[in-house]
């Protein structure tokens, strides 16, 4: 196994708490009218959320297949896109 698919068997965990910075990040995304994209969108931790408060499509780059996975399976949870 990947040092990224066994990070994000523990990402959400991780990360779950972390949840300050979404505001201002969403802030930003309503005030640039698009089109959004996000590096290193790890879980769609920021992306999903982002995605609610604009209601746009947001494109998410990341490294890991494993977290791309798992972003795009929250996305479809989430009801938003994330490309």
């Amino acid at each position: 196994m990947s040092w990224d698919e066994a990070f994000a068997e523990r990402y959400e965990q991780w990360s779950g708490h972390m949840t300050a910075d979404i505001a201002f990040y969403a802030e930003l995304a309503v005030q640039s009218g698009g089109p959004l994209v996000e590096l290193a969108v790890g879980n769609g931790r920021v992306a999903i959320p982002v995605a609610r408060a604009t209601g746009q499509r947001v494109i998410g780059i990341d490294f890991s297949p494993a977290m791309h996975n798992q972003a795009r399976a929250r996305a479809t949870e989430a009801g938003v896109e994330l490309d």
